[in-house]
């Protein structure tokens, strides 16, 4: 059963969008390079819009809840798969240097994931 899961990851204050976005696809790299082979099925990222002040373009709600830079989607095969691949990155050395990287384009203390339950899709 595919197993997803959703990212919201706050820009660290002082970064622009544009930063933000560079040294989150650093980051991307970095773990794939890690992984190797185990490295997730799929993870699409989604950049918000930025706008006057860099802030993104809220359409419709609290514009203070869009503190994140970014939404990401990740997806698994199956829940052991998700398992293996963050025991690849487990080890002392290795995820040292993941959160020290994290560290530089976000505010961990506002990164927040959750397991997605079911997807429904509607095309035209």
């Amino acid at each position: 059963m595919p197993y997803n899961i959703l990212i919201l990851s706050t820009r660290k204050p002082g970064l622009s969008s544009a930063e933000f976005k560079d040294r989150y696809e650093g980051h991307v790299r970095l773990l794939k390079f890690y992984a190797g082979g185990l490295f997730l099925k799929r993870y699409r990222r989604y950049y918000l819009h930025s706008g006057v002040g860099d802030h993104p373009v809220v359409l419709r709600g609290n514009k203070a809840f869009f503190d994140f830079g970014a939404v990401a989607e990740v997806g698994f095969d199956e829940e052991a798969s998700h398992h293996t691949f963050i025991e690849s990155l487990s080890t002392e050395e290795v995820s040292a240097k993941i959160v020290a990287d994290e560290l530089e384009f976000s505010d961990p203390e506002k990164l927040a994931s959750v397991v997605v339950g079911s997807i429904q899709e509607t095309k035209a």
